[in-house]
This record gives structure tokens, C-alpha cells and sequence, in this order.
């Protein structure tokens, strides 16, 4: 695949085989018909290997990524990392559902994402709440949680 750079014009319209695909300051990224820098489900793929590394490192280890970027976490704001962990997580599962583009695979994903950052985070307030990390809120929280986790778990793997 060739792709040309030309500063502040674009360039190839009388070759008829190139057309400009973006203008970015003053940028023209020029590609022939039909090729692209990647293709949407191989962009998702890389989108998913990212966010489920990210998110599992968060998840499983915040004290270690965050010394990585140079943080200090103290034992309440783990727990704040592992609720961001769950979140990230739940984009990778979005993201692989998706890369196939269809509708119907992406509604899924999406319902198991909900399903599986909410149940995870229901744990995470639980355990936080139970060791006096959080406030009695924490018990209220957790409980929000746990019902949204219900619900995506009964519209995404119950009868209907």
C-alpha cells in the first residue's frame, strides 16, 4: 500500500487512481481507491488487545500500573483503579463484538460489558465497603451495582 503525505495540497487528482482521504491541519493523506490505513475489524482487534490489557492491569494490579506512570495509590484509591479496570475491561468487550460490524453482535457485547463491569464493580464496593475503605454508602452503591448487573445479565442471557 503506497500512501502519499503532501503538505497544505492535495496532489494526484489527475492520476485518477488516488483521491485525498483527510486534511489535517494543512496535512492531505492521499491512498489509492479502496485501501485504507487499516481495516475497521483489524482496528478493533488492536483496540481490544489494548483495553483488555489495560483494563485487566488496573483490575488486577492498580498499585503496579500506577507506579509504571510514577502514582502512589493508597489502599482507598485502588479501588478506584480497579472500578476504572472494570470500565476499561467492558470497552474491550465492546470493542471485539463490534469489529465484525453487525448490530446484533454489537447490542451483545455491549450487554455483556454492562453485565460484566457492574458485577465487577458490585465485588470491588463490596469488598471496599466490608474491610472500611468506604462508608455505609459504599453498601448502597455496591447494591446499584448488583441490580444493573441482574438486569444486564437477565436481558442479555435470560429467556425471552
Amino acid at each position: 500500500m503506497k500512501t502519499d503525505i503532501v503538505a497544505g495540497r492535495h496532489v494526484g487528482f489527475t492520476h485518477g487512481h488516488r483521491r485525498p482521504s483527510a486534511d489535517v491541519l494543512g496535512w492531505s493523506v492521499l491512498k489509492r481507491e479502496g485501501e485504507g490505513i487499516m481495516k475497521l475489524n483489524s482496528f478493533l482487534v488492536l483496540a481490544t488487545i489494548v483495553a483488555a490489557v489495560f483494563g485487566l492491569g488496573l483490575l488486577i494490579g492498580p498499585s503496579q500500573m500506577g507506579a509504571f506512570y510514577g502514582v502512589r495509590h493508597t489502599p482507598a484509591t485502588e479501588v478506584v483503579g480497579r472500578i476504572a479496570g472494570s470500565t476499561i475491561l467492558a470497552f474491550a468487550i465492546i470493542f471485539w463484538g463490534a469489529r465484525n460490524a453487525n448490530g446484533t453482535e454489537a447490542l451483545k457485547a455491549a450487554m455483556v460489558a454492562g453485565f460484566v463491569t457492574n458485577g465487577l464493580d458490585c465485588l470491588i464496593l463490596l469488598h471496599a465497603t466490608w474491610t472500611g475503605l468506604l462508608n455505609a454508602y459504599g453498601w448502597a452503591q455496591a447494591a446499584i451495582n448488583g441490580l444493573l448487573a441482574l438486569g444486564f445479565a437477565n436481558f442479555t442471557f435470560g429467556k425471552r
